[in-house]
């Protein structure tokens, strides 16, 4: 499956929907990628401060 995403905004929404599909929470994505719940939010909300690589420090 190929999807195409073409902004911040657009690939927070995807990861916020993929997320809720496997019925999880952002306090358990932050806790498994070692980053704060505030993290976690701004991302799927397309922040343009953030960085991908963020997320894998």
């Amino acid at each position: 499956m190929e999807i195409s995403v073409s902004s911040a905004k657009q690939l927070g929404k995807l990861i916020s929907a993929v997320r809720k599909s496997q019925g999880l929470d952002q306090k358990t994505i932050g806790e498994f990628s070692g980053n704060s719940i505030n993290t976690v939010g701004d991302f799927e909300k397309g922040s343009g401060s953030l960085s991908v690589s963020r997320l894998f420090d």
